[in-house]
């Protein structure tokens, strides 16, 4: 079955995804060690290797200097080369509306995710 979102199309009969916003290209969902929701900070986005810096969230003692984030999702491959789907098209602010959608949809793709690999362990 083929599930699309924005980001990412997951295609678990043919064990591949293919990342639309973020690294592009297509992967194997099998070869997948990690994944998790990650806020990578916007400064940085393009610049180093996919959520090097990220935000780890919480309060700031500045909210004025509150960072604009990206929300996303990071997978670390077997053979540890670290993916990124973007959710946010565009920076967002901690706790903002944007991020709270945003991270809504990150949460459902993680989801389906889990869902596949725990389904093909089984196997």
């Amino acid at each position: 079955m083929i599930y699309k979102f924005d980001c990412v199309e997951i295609n678990d009969d043919l064990d591949l995804f293919q990342i639309k916003q973020g690294t592009l290209g297509t992967f194997k969902i099998n070869d997948i060690k990690n994944i998790k929701i990650a806020y990578e900070q916007a400064d940085f986005k393009g610049k180093t290797k996919p959520f090097l810096h990220q935000y780890i969230g919480g309060a700031s003692f500045f909210t004025a200097m509150e960072p604009k984030i990206y929300v996303g999702i990071k997978i670390i491959t077997k053979t540890d080369e670290i993916l990124a789907i973007y959710i946010s098209n565009t920076p967002v602010l901690f706790n903002s509306s944007l991020y709270l959608n945003d991270e809504k949809i990150a949460k459902k793709v993680l989801k389906k995710f889990n869902t596949i690999i725990e389904q093909k362990k089984v196997v």
